[in-house]
């Protein structure tokens, strides 16, 4: 895996300016053989996030590229194989038996293709070990800024994913077990209604959303969550809701059609209240509503859908509406 000499991977944390100027330079090439660029890609997180984000707004000129080397990377999915009863323990002795047996050492120049076989094939060991333990799979789904793109869960309910936005959930949904989803950005979902009215709620009926540090359980009902920053919002249109809170000390409530619940996980002001429900959901039809919006707000609108940085001259601009 290609690592930069000069530029150790604990300085690309420590000092990113020096980072985003290693990275200017490098070929696609190069991109798809970097580790901070794979684990950016593979296990994204709200740092990686940031610096991708400034380095492009820093370097416009090289979106071509990152996208090109990004795509590369996504593609390389392998499909889970379910080994026959006996397989995991087999693998282990043979494991354990060539750890003990002593080779013959042949030194040998090795080529580029080779590492790259070499490396495929040290990857799709570790997935294929990973799936015989672990038994599952995760799909997710991502999109770009400007996109919005909709998809079907295992269980028929749809949703529609904002721009900028990751949702990722198991590609198979057992019988008996709760229907789950992991969300970050924003997205509008339509649940499959599966509980019989005055029916008991079972498990695999239940179906939970979980943003942030909360969880938004729902039966059937359609509803938008925006987890962006730091600020998570919860809009009901149709059906019933319970919102549940990591901090214990922020009490479960439920919600109505018409309502939106905002929770700011530093602070952990909750605010429930009122709304225009089309406030929330215009961006489905690629469209803002704007009623009484804060310049501020506004900005951070751009900022999460387009990916550009938004310069206010003047804190007092942004309490304009």
């Amino acid at each position: 895996m290609h690592r930069n000499p000069e530029v150790p991977r604990e300085a690309k944390s420590r000092d990113m300016a020096i980072s985003r100027e290693y990275y200017k330079d490098l070929s696609i090439e190069e991109l798809i053989q970097d580790e901070f660029f794979i684990d950016s890609i593979r296990m994204p997180d709200k740092e990686r996030e940031d610096f991708w984000k400034a380095f492009l707004l820093e370097y416009p000129d090289r979106r071509n590229v990152i996208e090109t080397a990004e795509h590369f990377v996504r593609s390389l999915k392998f499909q889970p194989v379910v080994a026959p009863a006996g397989t995991k323990e087999k693998l282990w002795e043979q494991v354990i038996a060539g750890s003990r047996s002593k080779g013959t050492v042949v030194k040998m120049k090795t080529k580029r293709w080779q590492v790259w076989v070499a490396a495929a094939a040290v990857l799709f060991a570790v997935v294929l070990a990973g799936f015989l333990l672990t038994g599952e799979s995760k799909e997710k789904i991502n999109t770009q800024y400007a996109e919005v793109k909709q998809l079907v869960l295992p269980d028929q309910s749809v949703v529609t994913l904002n721009a900028n936005s990751t949702i990722t959930f198991k590609k198979e949904w057992k019988k008996n077990e709760v229907r789950e989803v992991w969300l970050k950005g924003e997205a509008f979902f339509e649940v499959k209604h599966l509980n019989q009215e005055g029916q008991p709620v079972k498990e695999h009926e239940r179906f939970i959303v979980h943003a942030g540090e909360t969880s938004v359980e729902v039966l059937g009902t359609s509803f938008n969550v925006s987890d962006r920053q730091t600020v998570t919002k919860v809009m009901l249109q149709t059906g019933k809701v319970r919102i549940d809170f990591k901090d214990k000390k922020t009490a479960s409530l439920l919600m109505e059609p018409g309502e939106v619940v905002k929770y700011d996980q530093q602070s952990k002001r909750l605010v429930k209240e009122k709304t225009t429900t089309e406030k929330y959901t215009s961006w489905k039809k690629k469209e803002f509503l704007l009623d009484n919006t804060s310049v501020e707000e506004v900005v951070t609108v751009i900022e999460n859908t387009f990916g550009y940085k938004v310069v206010i001259e003047g804190k007092d601009m942004l309490n304009r509406q």
